[in-house]
């Protein structure tokens, strides 16, 4: 049967939920035509009905896309107990969400992101992939126990942009936490691809993004932290550049200085 995904990633009745369940016992005759097991797995995750969920993987419902993206739209520490176990991909990147690690972080579900971790959710996922490095969302959020978590976890300081991020949003604790775990100050998040959106301007330093945004202190912070004030990004402009084409005069004195 062609899945509607707006029923199937839709709650069902109570009346329907017993139904399914009575059928799947074999208490009930199923109608014509059944539905499959996955849609009613998946439609039991929007339901909540844990009861239904057990009864669904028992009988052995498969876990395919379907229900990795009503996963995804009900994550959950108590679900994913459920359905890890019973071979869920933690590294599930769901349609237009992200990762099921990028999501936890972005709630700031401390409990779900340890959860997700020590089953095998990998911080470094290739942003094609997933929508935003895991690093980076825990940054942007301001999340510096979720970003020391992350690091523990293996997350990398380099090649993403996290340094750039923290410069970006004046994230001085964060910029502590990264250059303390190894952060290359002149970092210019190579590993990010090309169309990614954390990179509007393409391959830029920490310095590139404190200028570029006329956060004097962070520069300041920076150059005495030994960045290089004449890398260029792929367009061939230095931080000095960017400063100067966006009207921060503090910023360009500073840089034309080169020292605080």
């Amino acid at each position: 049967m062609k899945e509607d995904w707006r029923i199937i990633w839709s709650a069902a009745s109570e009346a329907d939920l017993r139904q399914w369940k009575a059928m799947i016992e074999g208490t009930l005759t199923p109608p014509e035509p059944a539905p499959s097991l996955e849609h009613i797995l998946c439609r039991a995750i929007f339901s909540k009905d844990m009861d239904l969920i057990q009864t669904c993987l028992s009988r052995g419902a498969k876990l395919d896309d379907w229900v990795h993206e009503s996963v995804g739209r009900n994550l959950s520490l108590a679900l994913l107990q459920v359905l890890v176990p019973a071979g869920l991909n933690v590294n599930y990147n769901a349609d237009r969400l992200g990762g099921y690690l990028t999501t936890a972080i972005y709630r700031g579900d401390l409990g779900l992101v340890r959860y997700l971790l020590r089953q095998g959710a990998n911080p470094n996922q290739d942003p094609k992939i997933d929508r935003f490095p895991a690093l980076t969302v825990a940054i942007q959020k301001n999340d510096v126990e979720m970003a020391e978590m992350l690091i523990q976890h293996g997350a990398w300081v380099n090649g993403f942009g996290a340094l750039g991020m923290a410069a970006k949003y004046r994230r001085f604790e964060m910029m502590d936490l990264l250059i303390e775990h190894g952060a290359d100050v002149n970092d210019n998040a190579k590993d990010l691809p090309w169309t990614s959106i954390l990179t509007p301007q393409e391959r830029l330093t920490a310095l590139h993004e404190a200028a570029l945004e006329g956060n004097k202190d962070v520069v300041a912070y920076l150059l005495e932290r030994g960045a290089n004030r004449n890398l260029q990004n792929v367009s061939g402009e230095t931080p000095l550049t960017l400063a100067q084409t966006n009207g921060h005069r503090d910023v360009v004195e500073l840089l034309q200085r080169g020292r605080v």
